[in-house]
């Protein structure tokens, strides 16, 4: 079977790299945006001289908060407050809870052992650890939960984002919270550390300088995301990383940089990577491309991702391997069965190529298959699968489409077809499996033999379909050489339709079984349809006009042809029309002289390539018709069928035979005509059914028959050779001719020499076995009779026991050894030999008085 393998589980590499790459980092910079907070909320640390009322001192130290309008923006804790000479105060065990604007109902925490405050620069210093708990985005975005007493002992929800850091470093005028410290994050669901980081509250930049790491939980597998370097946008929720790449399931992503886009809730809305952007899944599929983009839903999940500047993809495993490449593509996603994203359409453009090599196939375990499918746009739609997984559905190729099949058996040759089309259309079985093909805007099935031959086929639009795996038919299928191998056999069916043409191209050393060259054949027809199971090309046309099968010496029209690809041959139905060109004769052969019996004299030797197709002694244009025919090339033969009421008709100019049955072997130059039931050639015990007609020699006529020189000859079977140009006649020969007619029971017709391209004419005829000859007024019997076209002269002879007899209503009865009937003048010439074998002329004239 045919398999291009579009695997839904594969393209799980694109999906995974829009979803997991950098999504779960971008919560660590929502989060650490969090210590904008110190400048947000205005944060005095003049202490203890700009204390004001809102200071109270407690049991455990001294609390400050800052309210306006009935909201507290923040409340600051510390268990102890030192003053230095140097405008410089330290704050011991402090903890700042911060309050989010007026009903957003969120909370964030610092705390940390020491803060040091320096007044005259507006510094902040945390001297050692420094911890902050945020609330997470969802909360941040949830209307109506319960906000927290305004306490330092408010407790922080335990799905908050937890940072740790040390030597913060907070300027009040500038807006710079800075640090170069490593700081590590703890979220809801994942956790991560950088080196350094750095947040401008005016700007609202935050960046985490260098070893960016990431470690979350990505649908229940983890997985880990590293950057050497990220910033984050507050006001456009807009994150930058480079050197981004990520890991899972043992799959990793990475990109030289990558920019995400989030929504005020907190989830990713759009993502672009950039430069070297390689995906690998855990099976160690891989994608590369120059760009990659993908928009996603309120929950993160993708809808649509795209690849550009050059995609290539490769998938391996221990069966089969896949490779393709495009110059850009775009793939829209579907939530599944699960409630996760899966793909639902992938469409890929420019330059499209994907290739599947299966490492087995059905039945030849150590043999291998290739699928390559190329054109300008691919687009596949998906479903869900059992497992939940996106499996291909169809798959439509556009623009210059092809399909390429490569077998390679395990010791035997290798197999190629090709499918071309506008437009290929293919629907898929489990994903990955062609079960059928439709083509459109001219599409070519070619089929490249072992053996260098090549077999094109081309119509309007196709549909094809596909076995399960690939097989060879044919007794020898497989064997070098032997075209029985020659269909790849992914194919299972073809239907073309519309202008359909086709052309068997040989091998450039093929011969056929005389030794001559093999001849490209070529087809028109307006629906070819193929079986692989029988190899058969079966060709129609429209009722107006027929399928024509053609080469440089044959053209056959028919109702309908059918031709077998694996070795050649080809039978016709319905009102058969052929023409044989023939080619003029290089060798012939002399006709015996009417004296020398049956035997020939040789001028120079004619084999079978001297006569590239069957003919009537001559090299014009050969034409046979039928109701049926049958073609095998091996034999290089051909058998056209008729009936005894409409019999098969062969004719060159104006020489004509026809039967029932009409056997044309092109390796002699012969032709075998006879009854339907008659295929050895015996002699028919019915009626004389092979009726011949041969045009005389100029000159040949009688003076009672001017203008007549055809004579029409009938008898049971026929055997003629173009290489000694005569024809055997068997049982119940009748003669016709201007002059007389001959009944025998066997005649050998010969033709003369014809000039070239022009047909042959009549020489000689001999009659054997109980000869008559009947002219006007009287009647010649014998054994044996020759005829010579070129005087119209008549030899009759027969036995001693039964010598020659001729009887006239006028003259009466002669006998004699040897009797010449004159046609110029009606006479009868008795020749007898004497006693030393010397003949005397003795002249009986049978004229008619006039």
């Amino acid at each position: 079977m045919a398999r291009i393998t579009i695997d839904g589980t594969r393209n799980q590499t694109i999906r995974t790299i829009l979803i997991a790459c950098f999504a779960a980092l971008a919560c660590v910079l929502l989060g650490f945006l969090g210590l904008k907070k110190l400048r947000m909320h205005g944060l005095h640390f003049d202490l203890p001289g700009q204390l004001g009322a809102n200071i109270t001192q407690t049991a455990d130290g001294f609390t400050y908060s800052q309210s306006k309008g009935g909201h507290t923006f923040f409340t600051l804790h510390a268990s102890s407050i030192t003053n230095f000479k140097q405008e410089q105060s330290e704050l011991h065990d402090v903890s700042i809870t911060l309050y989010g604007p007026e009903g957003s109902h969120r909370q964030d925490r610092i705390s940390g052992k020491e803060f040091l405050y320096d007044k005259n620069s507006g510094v902040v210093t945390a001297k050692g650890a420094v911890e902050i708990d945020m609330a997470s985005p969802a909360q941040n975005a949830a209307p109506g939960s319960p906000r927290p007493a305004a306490s330092d002992s408010a407790v922080v929800p335990p799905d908050n984002i937890h940072v740790q850091t040390s030597d913060l470093r907070f300027d009040q005028k500038s807006g710079d919270a800075q640090t170069s410290a490593p700081l590590s994050f703890i979220l809801p669901r994942a956790s991560g550390k950088a080196v350094g980081g750095d947040y401008n509250a005016k700007t609202g930049v935050l960046v985490l300088d260098q070893a960016v790491e990431l470690h979350a939980d990505q649908n229940g597998s983890p997985s880990v995301v590293y950057a050497s370097h990220a910033q984050m946008l507050r006001d456009s929720h807009v994150t930058y990383l480079l050197n981004a790449r990520s890991e899972y399931q043992g799959g990793h992503n990475s990109a030289d940089q990558a920019i995400l886009h989030f929504r005020p809730d907190g989830s990713i809305q759009h993502l672009d990577a950039e430069n070297h952007v390689h995906m690998v899944t855990a099976d160690g599929a891989e994608l590369y491309s120059t760009t990659a983009a993908a928009d996603f839903d309120e929950h993160s999940q993708p809808l649509v991702g795209r690849a550009g500047g050059g995609v290539n993809f490769l998938s391996s495993n221990a069966d089969s391997s896949m490779h393709g490449n495009a110059v850009e593509g775009t793939m829209q996603f579907m939530t599944g069965p699960d409630g996760k994203a899966i793909l639902k359409h992938a469409n890929f453009h420019n330059a499209v190529s994907f290739v599947l090599q299966e490492k087995s196939l059905g039945g030849d375990p150590r043999g291998s298959a290739t699928r390559e499918m190329t054109s300008t746009l691919l687009d596949i739609d998906f479903t869900p699968g059992p497992d939940g997984k996106s499996l291909a559905r169809t798959a439509v190729a556009r623009g210059g489409a092809t399909v390429d099949l490569h077998d390679l058996p395990y010791g035997a040759p290798a197999r190629h077809s090709r499918l071309q089309g506008q437009q290929l259309v293919t629907q898929l079985t489990d994903g990955h499996e062609i079960h059928e093909l439709d083509g459109s805007g001219g599409t070519t099935i070619i089929n490249f033999d072992p053996t260098g031959a090549t077999d094109t086929s081309k119509g309007d639009t196709l549909h094809a379909t596909f076995v399960d795996a690939p097989q060879t038919y044919g007794k020898a299928a497989g064997k070098p050489g032997n075209s029985a191998a020659r269909e790849s056999a992914q194919i299972e069916t073809a239907l073309q339709q519309g202008h359909v043409t086709m052309s068997t191209q040989p091998a450039r050393d093929a011969k056929q079984s005389d030794g001559t060259p093999q001849q490209p054949l070529y087809a028109e027809a307006i629906t070819s349809t193929y079986l692989a199971s029988s190899q058969t090309l079966h060709l129609t046309g429209d009722g107006k006009t027929p399928p024509r099968v053609h080469n440089d010496t044959l053209a056959l029209t028919a109702t309908t042809v059918d031709y077998k690809r694996d070795t050649g041959d080809a039978t016709a139905h319905g009102d058969v029309r052929s023409t044989y060109l023939q080619q003029p004769v290089r060798g012939t052969q002399k006709p015996a002289s009417p004296g020398s019996g049956s035997g020939t004299q040789h001028m120079a030797s004619a084999g079978p390539a001297d006569h590239p197709a069957p003919g009537l002694g001559g090299s014009g244009v050969v034409h046979v018709i039928g109701d049926s025919a049958r073609m095998t090339r091996t034999s290089s033969s051909a058998v056209f069928y008729g009936s005894d009421h409409a019999p098969a008709r062969m004719w060159q100019g104006s020489n004509s035979v026809e039967a029932p049955v009409l056997e044309l072997g092109k390796q002699q130059g012969s032709l075998n005509a006879h009854a339907a039931d008659n295929a050895t050639g015996s002699t028919a015990a019915h009626a004389p059914v092979v009726r011949a007609a041969f045009a005389g020699r100029p000159g040949s006529t009688t003076p009672g028959n001017p203008g007549s020189a055809v004579t029409r000859v009938t008898a049971d079977t026929l055997f003629y050779s173009d290489t000694t140009r005569r024809g055997d006649f068997h049982g119940n020969v009748v003669a016709q001719q201007p002059s007389g007619t001959l009944h025998s029971d066997d005649a050998e017709v010969f033709l003369a020499e014809a000039p070239a391209g022009q047909a042959s004419q009549l020489d000689h005829i001999v009659a054997t076995g109980h000869t008559m000859l009947q002219q006007p007024g009287r009647r010649g019997t014998g054994q044996r009779l020759v005829y010579t076209a070129a005087d119209g002269n008549y030899v009759l002879t027969g036995t001693p026991q039964d010598p020659p007899h001729a009887t006239d209503s006028e003259k009466g009865a002669v006998t004699g050894a040897t009797l010449l009937f004159r046609s110029g003048d009606n006479s009868v010439d008795v020749l007898n030999a004497d006693a030393e074998g010397n003949n005397r002329r003795t002249v009986t004239d049978t004229r008619t008085p006039k």
